[in-house]
Protein backbone atom coordinates (compact mmCIF):
# COMPACT_ATOMS: atom_id res chain seq x y z
CA UNK A 1 0.00 0.00 0.00
CA UNK A 2 3.18 2.52 0.61
CA UNK A 3 4.09 1.34 -2.41
CA UNK A 4 1.42 2.21 -4.59
CA UNK A 5 0.93 5.44 -2.51
CA UNK A 6 4.58 6.81 -3.59
CA UNK A 7 4.01 5.82 -6.91
CA UNK A 8 0.60 7.56 -7.10
CA UNK A 9 2.34 10.84 -5.82
CA UNK A 10 5.36 9.82 -8.42
CA UNK A 11 2.66 9.95 -11.24
CA UNK A 12 1.07 12.99 -9.64
CA UNK A 13 4.12 14.87 -9.72
CA UNK A 14 5.37 13.68 -12.88
CA UNK A 15 1.63 14.88 -14.50
CA UNK A 16 1.88 18.18 -12.71
CA UNK A 17 5.16 18.87 -13.98
CA UNK A 18 4.13 17.84 -17.34
CA UNK A 19 1.51 20.08 -17.23
CA UNK A 20 3.50 22.79 -16.33
CA UNK A 21 6.05 21.99 -19.34
CA UNK A 22 3.23 21.65 -21.51
CA UNK A 23 2.06 25.45 -20.26
CA UNK A 24 5.19 26.51 -21.34
CA UNK A 25 5.61 24.40 -24.66
CA UNK A 26 1.96 25.88 -25.61
CA UNK A 27 3.28 29.52 -24.44
CA UNK A 28 6.23 29.61 -26.64
CA UNK A 29 4.15 28.54 -29.47
CA UNK A 30 1.81 31.07 -28.74
CA UNK A 31 4.42 33.89 -28.53
CA UNK A 32 6.40 32.51 -31.89
CA UNK A 33 3.26 32.70 -33.83
CA UNK A 34 2.54 36.02 -32.21
CA UNK A 35 6.26 37.08 -33.41
CA UNK A 36 5.93 35.71 -36.63
CA UNK A 37 2.52 37.13 -37.42
CA UNK A 38 4.22 40.62 -36.17
CA UNK A 39 6.61 39.84 -38.95
CA UNK A 40 4.53 39.45 -41.68
CA UNK A 41 2.38 41.91 -40.79
CA UNK A 42 5.20 44.87 -40.53
CA UNK A 43 6.57 42.75 -44.01
CA UNK A 44 3.15 43.49 -45.62
CA UNK A 45 2.67 46.89 -44.34
CA UNK A 46 6.40 47.79 -45.80
CA UNK A 47 5.46 46.31 -49.00
CA UNK A 48 2.93 49.02 -49.74
CA UNK A 49 5.85 51.54 -49.83
CA UNK A 50 7.32 49.74 -52.50
CA UNK A 51 7.67 52.04 -55.46
CA UNK A 52 5.37 50.27 -57.53
CA UNK A 53 2.68 50.11 -54.91
CA UNK A 54 2.91 53.53 -53.43
CA UNK A 55 1.25 54.93 -56.20
CA UNK A 56 -1.95 53.18 -55.10
CA UNK A 57 -1.86 54.98 -52.20
CA UNK A 58 -0.93 58.01 -52.40
CA UNK A 59 -1.48 60.35 -55.33
CA UNK A 60 1.23 62.85 -56.46
CA UNK A 61 0.94 66.55 -57.48
CA UNK A 62 3.29 66.13 -60.36
CA UNK A 63 2.96 67.06 -63.83
CA UNK A 64 4.89 65.36 -66.19
CA UNK A 65 4.47 67.45 -69.35
CA UNK A 66 4.78 65.99 -73.07
CA UNK A 67 4.86 69.00 -75.37
CA UNK A 68 3.25 68.51 -78.98
CA UNK A 69 5.91 69.43 -81.85
CA UNK A 70 7.21 72.85 -81.38
CA UNK A 71 4.04 74.27 -79.69
CA UNK A 72 3.02 75.70 -76.49
CA UNK A 73 0.93 72.74 -76.35
CA UNK A 74 1.42 69.88 -73.93
CA UNK A 75 -1.07 66.63 -72.65
CA UNK A 76 0.03 64.97 -69.11
CA UNK A 77 -1.76 61.91 -67.38
CA UNK A 78 -3.08 62.41 -64.12
CA UNK A 79 -3.76 59.50 -62.23
CA UNK A 80 -5.88 59.48 -59.08
CA UNK A 81 -8.52 57.31 -57.04
CA UNK A 82 -10.68 56.45 -59.88
CA UNK A 83 -8.60 55.88 -62.37
CA UNK A 84 -6.27 57.52 -65.29
CA UNK A 85 -7.40 60.90 -67.09
CA UNK A 86 -5.77 62.84 -69.93
CA UNK A 87 -5.64 66.66 -70.08
CA UNK A 88 -4.49 68.70 -72.91
CA UNK A 89 -3.26 71.86 -71.90
CA UNK A 90 -2.86 75.15 -74.12
CA UNK A 91 -0.46 77.54 -72.35
CA UNK A 92 -1.02 80.78 -74.62
CA UNK A 93 -5.12 80.20 -74.47
CA UNK A 94 -4.35 79.19 -70.87
CA UNK A 95 -6.57 76.34 -70.86
CA UNK A 96 -6.62 73.14 -69.60
CA UNK A 97 -9.45 69.92 -70.44
CA UNK A 98 -9.75 66.49 -71.64
CA UNK A 99 -7.18 65.55 -74.19
CA UNK A 100 -10.33 63.48 -75.91
CA UNK A 101 -13.33 61.79 -74.93
CA UNK A 102 -11.90 58.54 -72.90
CA UNK A 103 -15.49 56.68 -72.52
CA UNK A 104 -15.54 56.99 -76.99
CA UNK A 105 -12.20 56.10 -77.11
CA UNK A 106 -12.79 53.12 -75.00
CA UNK A 107 -15.95 51.84 -76.94
CA UNK A 108 -13.95 52.16 -80.20
CA UNK A 109 -11.02 50.87 -79.09
CA UNK A 110 -13.67 47.55 -77.99
CA UNK A 111 -14.97 47.29 -81.77
CA UNK A 112 -11.60 47.49 -83.10
CA UNK A 113 -10.22 44.74 -80.97
CA UNK A 114 -13.46 42.89 -79.38
CA UNK A 115 -11.42 43.48 -76.61
CA UNK A 116 -13.36 45.15 -73.33
CA UNK A 117 -11.72 48.43 -72.04
CA UNK A 118 -12.67 50.80 -69.24
CA UNK A 119 -12.30 54.68 -69.54
CA UNK A 120 -10.10 55.36 -67.09
CA UNK A 121 -8.01 52.53 -67.14
CA UNK A 122 -6.54 53.21 -70.41
CA UNK A 123 -2.66 52.77 -70.39
CA UNK A 124 -1.93 55.11 -73.44
CA UNK A 125 2.18 55.11 -74.11
CA UNK A 126 3.69 57.30 -76.75
CA UNK A 127 0.80 59.79 -77.18
CA UNK A 128 1.30 62.01 -80.27
CA UNK A 129 -1.34 64.19 -81.29
CA UNK A 130 -1.63 64.77 -85.29
CA UNK A 131 -3.26 68.65 -85.03
CA UNK A 132 -6.19 67.99 -83.98
CA UNK A 133 -7.70 65.49 -87.03
CA UNK A 134 -5.83 62.17 -85.29
CA UNK A 135 -3.75 61.06 -82.34
CA UNK A 136 -1.76 57.99 -82.24
CA UNK A 137 -0.38 55.91 -79.34
CA UNK A 138 0.42 52.03 -78.05
CA UNK A 139 -1.15 50.21 -75.72
CA UNK A 140 -0.49 46.62 -74.51
CA UNK A 141 2.52 46.76 -77.26
CA UNK A 142 0.03 47.67 -79.73
CA UNK A 143 0.33 50.93 -82.18
CA UNK A 144 -3.14 52.53 -82.78
CA UNK A 145 -4.69 55.76 -84.72
CA UNK A 146 -7.69 57.31 -83.70
CA UNK A 147 -9.38 59.91 -85.70
CA UNK A 148 -11.33 63.01 -84.40
CA UNK A 149 -13.86 63.63 -83.90
CA UNK A 150 -15.58 60.32 -85.15
CA UNK A 151 -13.37 58.12 -82.91
CA UNK A 152 -12.77 55.44 -85.35
CA UNK A 153 -9.88 53.36 -84.07
CA UNK A 154 -7.22 51.08 -86.63
CA UNK A 155 -4.44 49.08 -85.28
CA UNK A 156 -1.33 50.40 -87.46
CA UNK A 157 1.39 47.44 -88.44
CA UNK A 158 3.62 46.05 -85.93
CA UNK A 159 6.71 47.23 -86.03
CA UNK A 160 10.06 45.09 -85.33
CA UNK A 161 11.52 46.23 -82.01
CA UNK A 162 14.85 45.02 -83.11
CA UNK A 163 14.86 47.33 -86.09
CA UNK A 164 15.43 51.15 -85.72
CA UNK A 165 13.90 53.15 -88.27
CA UNK A 166 15.07 56.11 -89.94
CA UNK A 167 13.74 59.87 -89.52
CA UNK A 168 11.65 59.28 -92.57
CA UNK A 169 9.99 55.70 -91.68
CA UNK A 170 11.42 54.20 -95.14
CA UNK A 171 14.45 52.75 -93.90
CA UNK A 172 15.09 49.93 -91.56
CA UNK A 173 18.45 49.38 -89.60
CA UNK A 174 18.97 45.33 -87.88
CA UNK A 175 21.41 43.37 -86.85
CA UNK A 176 21.50 39.46 -88.17
CA UNK A 177 24.71 37.49 -87.36
CA UNK A 178 26.73 40.31 -85.77
CA UNK A 179 26.54 42.30 -89.29
CA UNK A 180 24.71 45.32 -90.07
CA UNK A 181 21.88 45.21 -92.58
CA UNK A 182 19.32 48.02 -93.82
CA UNK A 183 15.77 47.15 -95.56
CA UNK A 184 13.95 49.21 -97.57
CA UNK A 185 10.74 49.23 -95.97
CA UNK A 186 8.44 49.84 -98.60
CA UNK A 187 10.00 47.24 -101.18
CA UNK A 188 11.39 44.47 -98.36
CA UNK A 189 14.82 44.83 -100.09
CA UNK A 190 17.82 44.46 -98.35
CA UNK A 191 21.47 45.74 -98.25
CA UNK A 192 23.76 44.49 -96.25
CA UNK A 193 26.85 47.00 -95.06
CA UNK A 194 28.60 44.54 -93.51
CA UNK A 195 30.16 40.97 -93.66
CA UNK A 196 33.21 40.08 -91.04
CA UNK A 197 31.05 40.60 -87.59
CA UNK A 198 31.52 37.35 -85.43
CA UNK A 199 30.25 37.81 -81.78
CA UNK A 200 31.34 40.00 -79.05
CA UNK A 201 33.36 41.61 -82.08
CA UNK A 202 30.39 42.58 -83.83
CA UNK A 203 28.68 45.98 -85.04
CA UNK A 204 26.21 47.86 -84.35
CA UNK A 205 25.12 45.81 -81.01
CA UNK A 206 25.45 47.21 -77.18
CA UNK A 207 27.51 45.30 -74.73
CA UNK A 208 24.51 43.54 -72.80
CA UNK A 209 23.81 44.41 -69.82
CA UNK A 210 23.23 41.82 -66.57
CA UNK A 211 19.39 42.57 -66.83
CA UNK A 212 18.95 41.78 -70.47
CA UNK A 213 20.59 38.96 -69.77
CA UNK A 214 18.19 37.56 -67.08
CA UNK A 215 15.18 38.98 -69.29
CA UNK A 216 15.70 37.15 -72.05
CA UNK A 217 17.61 33.95 -70.02
CA UNK A 218 20.56 33.81 -72.35
CA UNK A 219 24.27 34.99 -72.62
CA UNK A 220 23.46 36.11 -76.41
CA UNK A 221 19.93 38.76 -76.04
CA UNK A 222 18.17 40.26 -78.98
CA UNK A 223 18.91 43.89 -79.23
CA UNK A 224 17.56 46.87 -81.45
CA UNK A 225 20.43 47.72 -83.70
CA UNK A 226 22.67 50.88 -82.26
CA UNK A 227 22.47 53.18 -84.85
CA UNK A 228 22.10 57.25 -85.34
CA UNK A 229 20.28 58.09 -88.38
CA UNK A 230 21.34 61.84 -89.80
CA UNK A 231 18.08 64.35 -89.98
CA UNK A 232 17.87 63.37 -93.82
CA UNK A 233 17.88 59.59 -93.32
CA UNK A 234 21.19 59.55 -95.94
CA UNK A 235 23.48 58.28 -93.90
CA UNK A 236 23.50 56.70 -90.48
CA UNK A 237 26.56 56.61 -87.85
CA UNK A 238 27.27 53.50 -85.75
CA UNK A 239 30.66 51.75 -84.12
CA UNK A 240 31.66 48.14 -83.99
CA UNK A 241 32.29 46.79 -81.08
CA UNK A 242 35.70 44.36 -79.88
CA UNK A 243 34.94 42.76 -76.11
CA UNK A 244 36.92 39.67 -77.10
CA UNK A 245 39.71 40.29 -74.54
CA UNK A 246 37.47 42.09 -72.15
CA UNK A 247 37.54 41.12 -69.03
CA UNK A 248 34.21 39.32 -67.78
CA UNK A 249 31.90 39.00 -64.28
CA UNK A 250 30.11 36.05 -64.29
CA UNK A 251 26.64 36.15 -61.79
CA UNK A 252 24.63 33.46 -60.33
CA UNK A 253 20.33 33.53 -60.40
CA UNK A 254 19.85 31.45 -58.21
CA UNK A 255 16.05 30.68 -58.68
CA UNK A 256 15.36 31.14 -62.61
CA UNK A 257 11.68 30.32 -63.82
CA UNK A 258 12.60 27.48 -66.44
CA UNK A 259 14.87 25.27 -64.29
CA UNK A 260 15.85 24.21 -60.55
CA UNK A 261 19.59 24.81 -60.67
CA UNK A 262 20.69 27.89 -61.05
CA UNK A 263 22.00 29.99 -64.10
CA UNK A 264 25.29 31.50 -64.60
CA UNK A 265 25.17 34.71 -67.00
CA UNK A 266 28.50 36.00 -68.28
CA UNK A 267 28.97 39.26 -69.24
CA UNK A 268 31.51 42.11 -70.10
CA UNK A 269 32.69 43.48 -66.93
CA UNK A 270 36.00 44.66 -66.72
CA UNK A 271 37.83 45.12 -63.27
CA UNK A 272 40.60 47.90 -62.54
CA UNK A 273 43.86 46.36 -64.62
CA UNK A 274 41.72 44.37 -66.81
CA UNK A 275 41.60 45.06 -70.92
CA UNK A 276 38.54 47.20 -71.59
CA UNK A 277 36.21 46.69 -74.33
CA UNK A 278 36.89 49.05 -77.56
CA UNK A 279 34.36 50.88 -79.91
CA UNK A 280 35.37 52.15 -83.73
CA UNK A 281 32.54 54.75 -84.96
CA UNK A 282 32.07 53.94 -88.94
CA UNK A 283 29.16 55.64 -91.06
CA UNK A 284 27.66 54.35 -94.31
CA UNK A 285 25.92 56.05 -97.06
CA UNK A 286 22.86 53.81 -97.42
CA UNK A 287 22.24 54.41 -101.00
CA UNK A 288 25.66 53.94 -102.03
CA UNK A 289 26.51 51.63 -99.51
CA UNK A 290 30.08 53.61 -98.72
CA UNK A 291 31.83 52.77 -96.09
CA UNK A 292 33.76 55.55 -94.03
CA UNK A 293 35.60 54.84 -91.14
CA UNK A 294 36.00 57.39 -88.41
CA UNK A 295 39.88 58.51 -88.20
CA UNK A 296 40.08 58.08 -84.42
CA UNK A 297 41.87 56.03 -81.75
CA UNK A 298 39.40 53.63 -80.70
CA UNK A 299 37.05 54.36 -77.98
CA UNK A 300 37.32 53.08 -74.74
CA UNK A 301 34.25 51.31 -72.27
CA UNK A 302 34.64 51.67 -69.08
CA UNK A 303 31.03 50.11 -68.74
CA UNK A 304 28.50 48.70 -71.04
CA UNK A 305 27.64 51.99 -72.45
CA UNK A 306 28.92 52.56 -76.25
CA UNK A 307 29.32 56.15 -77.20
CA UNK A 308 26.33 58.14 -77.74
CA UNK A 309 26.21 60.02 -81.36
CA UNK A 310 24.27 63.15 -82.41
CA UNK A 311 23.85 65.04 -85.54
CA UNK A 312 23.44 68.70 -86.53
CA UNK A 313 20.15 69.80 -87.31
CA UNK A 314 21.61 70.58 -91.06
CA UNK A 315 23.19 67.02 -91.55
CA UNK A 316 26.80 68.30 -91.59
CA UNK A 317 28.14 67.12 -88.91
CA UNK A 318 28.49 64.99 -85.84
CA UNK A 319 29.39 65.33 -81.95
CA UNK A 320 30.42 63.09 -79.31
CA UNK A 321 31.95 62.96 -76.25
CA UNK A 322 34.38 60.91 -75.12
CA UNK A 323 36.05 59.95 -70.93
CA UNK A 324 39.34 57.65 -70.45
CA UNK A 325 39.24 55.22 -68.41
CA UNK A 326 39.68 56.93 -64.83
CA UNK A 327 37.57 59.78 -65.44
CA UNK A 328 39.87 62.25 -65.73
CA UNK A 329 39.59 63.48 -68.99
CA UNK A 330 36.44 64.33 -71.05
CA UNK A 331 36.61 65.63 -74.82
CA UNK A 332 33.92 66.50 -77.21
CA UNK A 333 34.62 65.66 -80.68
CA UNK A 334 33.34 66.19 -83.92
CA UNK A 335 33.19 64.09 -87.64
CA UNK A 336 32.80 65.35 -90.23
CA UNK A 337 29.93 62.48 -92.04
CA UNK A 338 31.94 63.01 -95.60
CA UNK A 339 35.43 62.14 -94.67
CA UNK A 340 35.17 61.03 -91.68
CA UNK A 341 37.72 63.32 -89.68
CA UNK A 342 37.28 64.00 -86.62
CA UNK A 343 38.69 66.62 -84.75
CA UNK A 344 38.71 67.38 -80.50
CA UNK A 345 36.83 70.59 -79.70
CA UNK A 346 36.98 71.23 -76.43
CA UNK A 347 38.75 69.02 -73.92
CA UNK A 348 38.13 68.93 -70.06
CA UNK A 349 40.80 67.57 -67.48
CA UNK A 350 41.07 67.09 -63.69
CA UNK A 351 44.59 65.23 -62.15
CA UNK A 352 42.11 63.41 -59.94
CA UNK A 353 38.91 62.80 -61.06
CA UNK A 354 36.06 64.75 -62.96
CA UNK A 355 32.76 63.83 -62.87
CA UNK A 356 30.92 62.71 -66.15
CA UNK A 357 28.01 63.12 -64.45
CA UNK A 358 28.42 66.56 -63.86
CA UNK A 359 30.72 68.02 -67.28
CA UNK A 360 28.49 68.48 -70.35
CA UNK A 361 28.35 70.38 -73.56
CA UNK A 362 25.36 72.27 -75.14
CA UNK A 363 25.72 74.11 -79.02
CA UNK A 364 24.83 77.73 -79.12
CA UNK A 365 23.67 76.89 -83.30
CA UNK A 366 22.90 80.18 -84.08
CA UNK A 367 26.51 81.32 -82.52
CA UNK A 368 28.58 78.65 -83.09
CA UNK A 369 29.72 79.05 -79.37
CA UNK A 370 29.71 76.40 -76.94
CA UNK A 371 28.25 76.33 -73.08
CA UNK A 372 30.26 73.70 -71.10
CA UNK A 373 30.43 72.65 -67.30
CA UNK A 374 34.02 72.26 -65.63
CA UNK A 375 34.96 72.42 -61.62
CA UNK A 376 38.17 73.74 -62.38
CA UNK A 377 37.35 76.54 -59.71
CA UNK A 378 35.96 74.02 -57.21
CA UNK A 379 32.40 74.88 -57.87
CA UNK A 380 30.39 73.09 -61.18
CA UNK A 381 30.04 76.33 -63.21
CA UNK A 382 28.94 77.39 -66.89
CA UNK A 383 31.54 78.41 -69.25
CA UNK A 384 31.08 79.75 -72.95
CA UNK A 385 33.71 78.77 -75.77
CA UNK A 386 33.90 79.97 -79.32
CA UNK A 387 33.22 76.83 -81.47
CA UNK A 388 35.86 76.70 -84.06
CA UNK A 389 38.67 77.82 -82.16
CA UNK A 390 37.77 75.96 -78.81
CA UNK A 391 38.99 79.06 -77.28
CA UNK A 392 37.47 80.41 -73.85
CA UNK A 393 35.66 83.62 -74.08
CA UNK A 394 34.00 84.12 -70.60
CA UNK A 395 33.07 82.29 -67.31
CA UNK A 396 29.01 82.27 -67.20
CA UNK A 397 28.64 81.64 -63.53
CA UNK A 398 30.25 81.69 -60.24
CA UNK A 399 30.07 81.30 -56.64
CA UNK A 400 29.88 79.21 -54.14
CA UNK A 401 27.08 77.08 -55.36
CA UNK A 402 26.96 74.31 -58.46
CA UNK A 403 25.14 73.99 -61.60
CA UNK A 404 23.26 71.26 -62.27
CA UNK A 405 22.15 71.39 -66.05
CA UNK A 406 20.82 73.54 -68.63
CA UNK A 407 17.59 73.35 -69.22
CA UNK A 408 17.27 75.84 -72.42
CA UNK A 409 19.34 77.85 -74.04
CA UNK A 410 17.48 81.22 -75.73
CA UNK A 411 19.63 82.17 -79.06
CA UNK A 412 17.85 84.65 -80.07
CA UNK A 413 18.12 86.74 -76.87
CA UNK A 414 21.29 85.54 -75.50
CA UNK A 415 20.53 84.21 -72.27
CA UNK A 416 20.87 80.30 -71.00
CA UNK A 417 18.34 78.74 -68.85
CA UNK A 418 19.64 76.78 -66.22
CA UNK A 419 19.53 74.32 -63.02
CA UNK A 420 21.12 75.19 -59.80
CA UNK A 421 21.59 74.24 -56.37
CA UNK A 422 23.38 76.21 -53.38
CA UNK A 423 22.68 79.72 -54.82
CA UNK A 424 19.84 80.54 -51.97
CA UNK A 425 20.62 81.59 -48.63
CA UNK A 426 18.81 79.94 -45.39
CA UNK A 427 17.72 76.56 -47.76
CA UNK A 428 18.91 72.91 -48.10
CA UNK A 429 21.67 73.13 -50.84
CA UNK A 430 20.22 70.15 -52.16
CA UNK A 431 17.54 72.21 -53.12
CA UNK A 432 17.11 73.09 -57.07
CA UNK A 433 16.10 76.20 -58.67
CA UNK A 434 15.76 77.48 -62.40
CA UNK A 435 18.08 80.53 -63.33
CA UNK A 436 18.50 82.59 -66.37
CA UNK A 437 21.55 84.64 -67.11
CA UNK A 438 23.03 86.47 -69.99
CA UNK A 439 25.80 84.87 -72.35
CA UNK A 440 28.31 87.53 -70.81
CA UNK A 441 26.97 86.50 -67.24
CA UNK A 442 25.33 89.61 -66.38
CA UNK A 443 22.03 89.64 -65.02
CA UNK A 444 21.37 86.43 -62.96
CA UNK A 445 17.81 85.88 -62.50
CA UNK A 446 15.76 83.71 -59.91
CA UNK A 447 12.51 82.31 -62.12
CA UNK A 448 11.34 79.62 -59.22
CA UNK A 449 11.28 81.52 -55.99
CA UNK A 450 9.75 79.28 -53.77
CA UNK A 451 11.38 77.81 -50.96
CA UNK A 452 11.23 73.89 -52.11
CA UNK A 453 13.17 71.67 -54.78
CA UNK A 454 11.81 72.60 -58.24
CA UNK A 455 11.87 70.41 -61.31
CA UNK A 456 11.22 71.86 -65.09
CA UNK A 457 10.26 71.23 -67.83
CA UNK A 458 10.66 74.32 -70.85
CA UNK A 459 8.48 74.46 -73.61
CA UNK A 460 10.09 74.11 -77.31
CA UNK A 461 9.74 77.80 -77.90
CA UNK A 462 11.21 78.72 -74.52
CA UNK A 463 8.24 80.96 -73.44
CA UNK A 464 6.88 78.62 -70.76
CA UNK A 465 7.66 75.91 -68.63
CA UNK A 466 5.98 73.46 -65.56
CA UNK A 467 7.51 73.90 -62.37
CA UNK A 468 7.15 70.87 -59.98
CA UNK A 469 8.24 71.79 -56.57
CA UNK A 470 8.19 70.31 -53.01
CA UNK A 471 9.97 69.46 -49.79
CA UNK A 472 10.08 66.88 -47.34
CA UNK A 473 7.48 69.03 -45.24
CA UNK A 474 5.82 70.65 -48.25
CA UNK A 475 3.05 69.01 -50.33
CA UNK A 476 3.71 68.99 -53.94
CA UNK A 477 2.61 72.25 -56.46
CA UNK A 478 2.48 72.17 -60.00
CA UNK A 479 2.27 75.26 -61.98
CA UNK A 480 2.84 76.14 -65.34
CA UNK A 481 5.13 80.08 -65.61
CA UNK A 482 5.95 82.13 -68.35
Amino acid sequence: MERLKMQFLSLRKICCNGWILLAFVFLGLTLQQSFAQTIVEDYQRAERFLSGNIRHEVFIANVKPNWIDKTNRFWYRRIGPEGIDYILVDADKNTSAPAFDQEKLAAALAQASKHEYKAKELDLEDLRFDGEKSFHFTMAKNSWTCAIPDYHCSQDPAENPDEKLSPDKKWAAYVQDHNLFVRYVSTGEVIQLTNDGVKSYDYATPLPSLRLLVEQGTDDPKQPAEVFWSPDSSRLITYRIDSRNSGRFTSLQFVPPDQLRPKAYTYVYPLPGEVLAKAWPIIFDIQSGKRIDVKTDPIELPFQEGPGFEWFEDGKNIYYDADDRGFKTKELRIINPETGEQKVVLREHNDDYMDPGETFFHFVHSTGEIFASSERDGWNHLYLYHGDTGQLENQVTSGSWVVDRIEYIDEKNHRVFFRANGHEKNEDPYQSHLYSVGFDGKGLTLLTPENANHTVSVSPGGEFFVDNYSRPDLPGESVLRR
